[in-house]
């Protein structure tokens, strides 16, 4: 997919993200959203046109959000993309306490994602076999009704767990 915009659509794009207005499709933490005056963030353009030309900053570039430190994550570090911060990790923070803590949060959400899908799975077998047997001599319409409703009460467990 090319990028169609032009060079003055981009860095008037970058120009209004400075000031804090972001992209429609983008999201980001309200603390990370900068919010420079008009004159700093045009001062940020300058910079970048009169020294940087042709260069643009490549997506694997990563900031620790333990240390700081900026980092090339196809070198090294990781980013972990769930639940609160932090999510990136140089690789002096990958040997941390927070990068532990992280890794047993991931541990416990997949441990309570298994039980969640056991118990998700179990109802649906139950129901199958149910419905093979049609015990209850229901229609195709009932069984579908039924097969929604145990789904939409799955889900919504799911939600407010």
């Amino acid at each position: 997919m090319t990028d169609e915009r032009s060079d003055l659509e981009h860095a008037e794009q970058l120009f209004r993200f400075l000031q804090g207005d972001l992209p429609q499709d983008m999201r980001m933490e309200s603390k990370l959203i900068p919010k420079l005056s008009e004159d700093v963030a045009y001062s940020v353009l300058y910079y970048l046109s009169g020294w940087h030309k042709g260069w643009r900053v490549p997506d694997n570039i990563r900031r620790c959000d333990v240390c700081g430190a900026l980092y090339d994550e196809e070198e090294g570090g990781t980013c972990l993309d769930f639940a609160d911060p932090p999510y990136s990790f140089c690789n002096d923070c990958e040997d941390g306490r927070e990068y532990q803590d992280k890794l047993r949060e991931a541990a416990e959400c997949m441990e309570m994602e298994s039980h969640r899908r056991r118990a998700a799975r179990v109802r649906l077998l139950e129901f199958a076999t149910a419905a093979e047997e049609n015990a209850d001599g229901l229609t195709a319409p009932q069984l579908m009704a039924r097969l929604r409703l145990i789904v939409h009460e799955t889900l919504a467990e799911n939600r407010n767990e």
